[in-house]
């Protein structure tokens, strides 16, 4: 099967493939459910919440897939990247809701940073090709954008939280005053 999803969308140009995956994942990104519903409360046990139905984030995620494997030349890499987006985008909410229902918020925050770690050695294990030059300056960029987007700036959002001032003039709805 991998060799005819491979050859699927072969007549279609590289830039009209790499657009299309861009706003189908998009798409997904903009329509996934992020929030859990509650399904039921028993005060006894716990509370059971249940993910939201993301069939458009799904479908579109899986098509934003196809797009880009029909540039692949090896069918197992086609197969490898299939599967690892049916992971990622069908059975990875599932599992971080799982997660966080048995071991709670904390072992999901575990979960997360050992992905990113993850993430990071697959991109450093991609960037060992370059100069030595490129891998400094990936360097450079991957520690400190990871450091402030991740510590640093929520740490300046908090803290400047009480500072922040209300400036009232004519655009404020009108009060009665007594």
């Amino acid at each position: 099967m991998t060799p005819v999803l491979q050859t699927l969308l072969e007549s279609v140009s590289t830039d009209t493939i790499h657009s299309l995956a861009f706003i189908l994942l998009s798409l997904s990104f903009a329509t996934f459910e992020y929030k859990t519903t509650l399904l039921s409360y028993n005060p006894q046990t716990a509370i059971v919440l249940k993910s939201g139905p993301d069939t458009l984030a799904f479908t579109s995620a899986l098509l934003a897939t196809l797009c880009l494997i029909s540039r692949f030349t090896d069918p197992m890499k086609t197969f490898a990247v299939i599967y690892c987006s049916v992971f990622l985008f069908a059975m990875w909410p599932e599992v971080a809701h799982f997660v966080r229902l048995r071991y709670g918020k904390a072992a999901q925050i575990y979960l997360t940073l050992f992905l990113g770690f993850i993430a990071h050695f697959a991109a450093w294990s991609l960037a060992l090709h370059g100069t030595r030059s490129d891998q400094l300056i990936l360097l450079f960029f991957d520690f400190f954008l990871t450091i402030f987007i991740n510590l640093i700036f929520p740490l300046l959002l908090v803290r400047y939280q009480s500072n922040k001032s209300n400036i009232h003039g004519p655009w404020d709805e009108a009060t009665m005053k007594e």
